[in-house]
């Protein structure tokens, strides 16, 4: 089975797998790169990612793809089982997970740049010390990829930190000039 994330969405082609008790890989191919799902016929048990390597935050960053190709290959097993969610709770949580970030994940890549915004008082701000560093990194210009592994966090997690930023008006994403 092969199509595109466009008309065919990650939780319906998950849905469909699931219905028909098939067993493999559902390899994407999205705007942030590769990743891969895992199951066997009625669980999902491990997903990789670009940003991730293994888990279940590999599995919602799939969710957060809009755009990309997706291939099925049935009979593929992996010998890692990083996810022991059952299935539709994982569907609902990737979907809320999606409607949260999609938008803003469309916006950024491993290459964007961020800046702080001028406008905001950080003195009326309560900010946690690992926030403000994080801050600090965003402030400096610094791109996604770098600050991932300086960080150490997951995609998710970074996306989620950002959003925040944003909606507090401390950060702007740079545009492409």
């Amino acid at each position: 089975m092969k199509g595109s994330l466009e008309s065919f969405s990650l939780e319906e082609l998950l849905q469909a797998i699931n219905q028909s008790k098939k067993f493999g890989r559902i390899d994407i191919q999205g705007a942030h790169g590769q990743y891969g799902i895992y199951i066997n016929k009625d669980s999902i048990y491990h997903a990789f990612s670009p940003h991730y390597e293994r888990g279940i935050n590999a599995l919602f960053e799939a969710f957060i793809e809009a755009k990309g190709t997706f291939e099925f290959k049935e009979m593929l097993n992996s010998k890692y089982i990083t996810i022991s969610k059952p299935f539709f709770d994982l569907i609902t949580e990737g979907l809320k997970i999606k409607e949260e970030l999609s938008d803003l994940n469309s916006k950024i890549f491993d290459d964007t740049e961020f800046e702080l915004s001028h406008e905001t008082n950080l003195e009326s701000i309560s900010i946690s010390g690992s926030d403000l560093k994080f801050l600090s990194k965003l402030g400096k210009g610094m791109p996604v990829a770098l600050i991932l592994k300086e960080e150490n966090i997951d995609y998710i997690t970074f996306l989620k930190k950002l959003k925040t930023f944003i909606e507090l008006n401390l950060v702007k994403i740079k545009k492409a000039g």
